[in-house]
């Protein structure tokens, strides 16, 4: 057994011995200048020819459309996932507050897209915070198809929770916002435009702050303009702080 060892050290020795004579006669050979300065110049262009094709094929490997739709689920499904918990955690906190209150929700309605109008109301369904009242006023839009989609949502959620009116004639939405905030009974009181959508965190997050900062009066929150699947238009409008001089020239707090 010892001899075995004492053989494989010998032979180990002389691979070694057989290598450093080669690197000597390599690093010999590129002493020299005429022989040095070509390999050097051969080297040089290869490592930045190799660095090139290696960035462009790179960037060619990531915008092949198979590539690009997987690295997009990927990327959809992660997003998700983590959007999906922040409502879920949410929620349970939500249900854990010391003050609940009930938001009624005023949307007055007047000849409105339906695929429009039916994303309004889903996304009133969809909150993270439950305590709430949608309070409709048709304002004489005399199209039957409205009615039956208010009616049904009423049916699902119970005439205490959806609370629906129809105006005689034609208001305009002022007073069909007034007419709405006569059916609210609610602690306080948010605007929904018949088209528009709130995130699932909109109330939620509305709560969260009426308990953070011993229930205000007023609340707003900054807003974004989505196109007719959902995806965001120009830049999210960041609303300032609270000013009433401002607030005469621009009224920033109607909507959440």
């Amino acid at each position: 057994m010892t001899r075995r060892i004492v053989r494989l050290c010998l032979k180990t020795i002389k691979k070694i011995m057989t290598l450093l004579k080669l690197n000597s006669f390599f690093l010999w050979i590129l002493g020299i200048p005429i022989i040095a300065r070509p390999i050097r110049k051969i080297s040089w262009i290869t490592i930045r020819t190799l660095g090139y094709l290696h960035k462009h094929f790179y960037e060619a490997f990531w915008k092949m459309p198979y590539v690009m739709k997987l690295s997009e689920k990927t990327q959809i499904r992660e997003q998700f996932s983590t959007i999906t918990n922040y409502y879920r955690h949410l929620r349970n906190i939500c249900e854990q507050m010391p003050y609940q209150p009930k938001i009624s929700i005023l949307v007055p309605v007047y000849k409105v897209n339906l695929s429009y109008f039916r994303e309004t109301l889903l996304s009133v369904e969809r909150q993270a915070y439950q305590n709430w009242e949608l309070c409709i006023v048709d304002d004489c839009s005399e199209d039957p198809n409205i009615d039956q989609m208010i009616i049904d949502f009423q049916k699902r959620h119970g005439g205490h929770k959806v609370k629906f009116a129809k105006n005689s004639q034609n208001s305009h939405i002022s007073i069909t916002s007034n007419h709405c905030l006569e059916l609210a009974d609610g602690d306080y009181t948010a605007l929904l435009d018949h088209d528009d959508r709130l995130y699932p965190n909109a109330l939620g997050e509305v709560v969260r702050f009426i308990n953070l900062h011993d229930k205000p009066e007023i609340l707003y929150s900054d807003e974004r303009t989505v196109d007719e699947i959902g995806n965001p238009l120009g830049m999210p409008f960041f609303k300032p702080d609270f000013s009433p001089f401002l607030h005469l020239a621009c009224n920033y707090t109607t909507h959440l």
